[in-house]
């Protein structure tokens, strides 16, 4: 049996291009718009549409869905007939010509050298293999197209002005007419991170963003907005220091592989776990939007977000409750576990920047975090685990603190349990901060040379360095601040040494501070 398999590119270095959320935006739905086009022009070529097992997006296609994220993936696997290679490569033209086309209107730049810088720019690869019986078309393939996808085109003319001048376009487009945002054009990066004031005072919050956003002339002036929100009387009291920062997430699936490959070579099975995807990368979609994020791309297992650090979610009973943005994790989590009951699960990698950072380098943070950290995080024996989410804060000022935890561990549950508890004095939490900082030597000793007695020693440690009245209040916090460091020089990868255990314990309660820090404080 023939199968062919395509990969579509260069998405890294494209997003690389953006400076904009929007940008960002732009540059990741343009795949997708194009293999959504590609996808349609398989049975106008002549290519049998029920053979394609990745992606099984046909009722996207027949409803027209616009969920305003891309959720057509950069491969696509089909199984192939007698001339489907040749047919694939006028597929493949027709397609790259509607995208130079809308380009080439919005931009008025002449079609034809369009197409050639697109022609000379994107990687669009395709192979064809001959499978034995019982071979697992997706699981075969997907290792040649990786390779592919590592192999570098040599670009002699590599300005892509006209696809870079159409990214940094403010006006509608083709692309946002596809994506259903022709009405709520995408989020700016402000707007995102300070979703939450909406909340407080809907009125003052949107005339300030139609005053200072709505504009297609010029780009908006975050600055200027953070101040307005300053000097709102109705929501100055409610600016936080996280409303001047945005979360980028990338996330993506674990033990997929395996879970395909059990698959076998059954096409009916391997187009419903694909179908099962699309599925979950819509519902992905609608569980960001509600929390107030701004969904990218929800491939199935493969999702990319800006959201805000916390929000006030309005529930199904219409109360309003603050959440955070491991709150919203939890929930992508369990709709993943409904749709794929066996051991998938997700890792997510999550950079938390200053709104002035540059953007290529927050979501090139975001990618670390999550294929270097998260994917590569393991047990205290050494097993890999995964299911794992890796994040860093920095701050304005270059500071920052980060870790990565396995997400079924009691240190991250006793993580999430402090965010959503605690609501204690910054300067409190400050200086227990920086006591812990300056008893670093005493907690490594009391791991090292009394082991069976550690948690009896961590707790009294604690009681003993924090009894003066001052503490009274906040008896509770310090007892789990003695539970977290506990568990976390307990039962850490064994490849983690004394600094990254401190450090774990660092950056819980770092976040702690910042997600209660006024916007006054020094940062």
């Amino acid at each position: 049996m023939k199968t062919i398999g395509l990969t579509i590119g260069p998405i890294i270095k494209t997003l690389n291009m953006a400076k904009k959320t929007r940008e960002t935006w732009a540059a990741s739905y343009l795949f997708s718009f194009l293999m959504k086009n590609l996808v349609e022009q398989l049975p106008a070529n002549g290519i049998d549409k029920n053979k394609i097992l990745v992606p099984n997006a046909g009722s996207l296609i027949d409803t027209g869905n616009k969920s305003q994220a891309g959720l057509f993936p950069d491969r696509l696997i089909f199984q192939a007939a007698e001339g489907d290679f040749d047919k694939l490569k006028n597929a493949v033209n027709a397609a790259m010509q509607i995208m130079a086309a809308g380009i080439s209107e919005k931009i008025g730049a002449p079609l034809n050298d369009v197409r050639a810088d697109l022609d000379n720019y994107l990687q669009i690869y395709f192979i064809e293999k001959e499978l034995a019986p019982g071979d697992n078309p997706i699981f075969i393939l997907t290792p040649y197209l990786e390779a592919i996808e590592r192999h570098t085109k040599y670009i002699h003319h590599d300005s892509n002005q006209f696809l870079a001048k159409f990214l940094k376009q403010r006006k509608k487009d083709f692309l946002s007419h596809a994506a259903g945002l022709d009405r709520d054009r995408f989020k700016s990066l402000i707007e995102i991170a300070t979703r939450e004031l909406e909340t407080v005072n809907q009125d003052a919050y949107e005339e300030i963003i139609k005053k200072y956003i709505y504009n297609e002339e010029k780009d908006e002036d975050e600055t200027s907005i953070i101040r307005a929100f300053k000097d709102d009387e109705s929501l100055k009291k409610e600016f936080k220091i996280y409303h001047k920062y945005i979360a980028i997430v990338q996330a993506d699936g674990d033990n997929i592989k395996n879970t395909i490959e059990k698959y076998g070579h059954d096409p009916e099975a391997l187009k419903s776990f694909s179908h099962d995807l699309t599925q979950y990368a819509l519902t992905a979609v609608d569980l960001i939007k509600e929390y107030g994020g701004a969904p990218v791309y929800a491939g199935g297992d493969d999702l990319l977000f800006f959201a805000p650090v916390v929000n006030r979610v309005k529930e199904q009973n219409g109360h309003i409750s603050s959440k955070n943005i491991f709150d919203l994790i939890d929930n992508l989590d369990a709709a993943f576990k409904i749709k794929f009951k066996e051991n998938a699960t997700l890792s997510y990698g999550i950079s938390i920047t200053y709104y002035k950072y540059p953007m290529n380098e927050a979501l090139d943070q975001a990618r670390g975090l999550l294929f270097e950290k998260a994917k590569k995080y393991r047990n205290k024996d050494g097993t890999e685990e995964k299911n794992a989410v890796a994040f860093k804060v920095l701050k304005h000022s270059g500071r920052s603190f980060e870790t990565v935890f396995y997400k079924g561990s009691e240190i991250y549950a006793l993580y999430k349990r402090m965010l959503s508890q605690y609501s204690v004095d910054k300067q409190y939490l400050n200086s227990i901060v920086h006591s812990l900082q300056a008893y670093r030597g005493i907690l490594k000793e009391l791991f090292e040379n009394v082991k069976d007695q550690a948690v009896e020693r961590v707790n009294h440690f604690f009681a003993n360095s924090f009894n003066e009245q001052i503490h009274d209040d906040h008896r509770k916090y310090i007892e789990d601040a003695a539970k977290l460091v506990y568990n976390v020089y307990n039962t850490a990868p064994s490849t983690w040494d004394d600094e990254q255990k401190f450090q774990a314990v660092y950056a819980v309660l770092r976040t702690l501070h910042f997600f209660n820090q006024d916007d006054n404080e020094r940062q």
